[in-house]
């Protein structure tokens, strides 16, 4: 009997990323030496959302829709690290008369300027002091541009807060053309608060203005970039919508899998709505060559407890049937839960630490030395 790994991918998944997932596990099952078959379970582009959404949102095309705006811009723009994108959107949500805030506001500019003799502490130490000039000087060329000829300006405590974090972002992008190592989001965080603490310092007023940027940015951010945003989200999104209307059509593909090889002993590896359409496969077509269910970040356990499992509702117990079943979750996940306490004694819980964001710890799965450690002490 011939041992095979099945892996189902998640939500979202479209050619070029399973062939990475694919990559991933197939070195991980050869450097493992268990003589384990990989199987493959591609179902992004037959199974999930429709390619084309464009007629249904407003202004698609103008808003960034169909990659007008380049995927590395808009992912800081979503952050609010790119300093360009940032300024324009402020200046389009809130403008203030000049008033008696000037001195505010060019006292943030020297102070700015005056950032690459600072030394501050968290720069130094993450050896990114030496980066702050060049930083500088490309930030305050775009503040420069922001408030050429206007004849209103912006409140000193959001000019401090968009510094601050166009500073961070220069730095960060400066130090990724020399190779070195991105910061955590906490990391980028103290960053920022280094720099935002320097340019305010002194102006309580800055500070106070500061504190309700984000939501006066949020609203001219998404509806200036909504097209982008549909074309980063529909395939996620779109897929899980399309699985909770027409999810059978996915479990009969998994189960035609299963039965393809049915003198072999398979674990079925899945990802994220992966794993839910497995764990549903299981329920629904009890197939008896799965040796167990392995999961990492799937959210099987919440839409069981939402009563949003078509084949599982809320209450019913797992078959007598279902294999071994171990789930995987990383606390920085937003998008991971535990099946455990949901499935008492059903199901063998590994926390794991991926060391990302939680932007990217839900794709950071197949890298965890930590999960593929526990996988092979079961498989061996």
């Amino acid at each position: 009997m011939t041992k095979k790994l099945l892996f189902v991918h998640g939500t979202g998944v479209r050619r070029a990323g399973y062939d990475e997932s694919i990559a991933k596990i197939r070195r991980r099952l050869e450097q493992s030496g268990h003589g384990i078959e990989l199987v493959e379970c591609f179902w992004g582009e037959t199974h999930g959302a429709e390619a084309d959404v464009s007629r249904s949102i407003p202004r698609y095309g103008a808003t960034g829709g169909r990659n007008v705006v380049a995927d590395d811009e808009f992912r800081w723009t979503v952050l609010l690290y790119d300093p360009t994108v940032e300024m324009h959107q402020l200046a389009l949500s809130k403008r203030t008369p000049l008033g008696n805030s000037q001195d505010g506001r060019e006292g943030i500019r020297l102070r700015h300027l005056s950032l690459p003799a600072q030394a501050l502490p968290s720069f130094v130490e993450d050896g990114l002091d030496q980066l702050l000039a060049g930083a500088v000087d490309s930030v305050q060329a775009d503040y420069s541009r922001l408030l050429r000829g206007d004849s209103n300006a912006l409140a000193p405590g959001d000019l401090a807060t968009v510094l601050a974090r166009a500073t961070v972002a220069r730095v960060l992008r400066l130090a990724d053309g020399h190779d070195r190592p991105a910061p955590t989001l906490e990391r980028r965080n103290e960053l920022i608060e280094a720099v935002n603490a320097h340019l305010v310092e002194g102006n309580r007023g800055a500070m106070a203005g500061a504190l309700s940027l984000a939501a006066r940015l949020a609203g001219p951010l998404l509806a200036g970039y909504r097209g982008k945003l549909t074309d980063m989200v529909r395939d996620a999104f779109g897929d899980i919508l399309r699985y909770q209307a027409r999810g059978a059509a996915l479990r009969r593909l998994i189960a035609d899998q299963l039965a393809a090889v049915p003198n072999d002993q398979v674990v079925i590896l899945a990802h994220s709505l992966g794993g839910i359409a497995s764990l549903e496969t299981l329920v629904e077509h009890r197939p008896g060559n799965v040796a167990a269910l392995i999961t990492f970040g799937s959210q099987a356990p919440l839409l069981y407890e939402l009563g949003a499992l078509a084949t599982l509702p809320n209450g019913k117990l797992l078959p007598a049937t279902m294999p071994y079943w171990l789930n995987f979750y990383d606390l920085d996940d937003p998008l991971s839960y535990v099946a455990n306490p949901v499935f008492p004694g059903q199901v063998s819980d590994y926390q794991v630490n991926s060391g990302s964001d939680f932007l990217g710890a839900h794709s950071a799965y197949l890298d965890s030395d930590q999960m593929w450690t526990q996988i092979f002490a079961y498989l061996k």
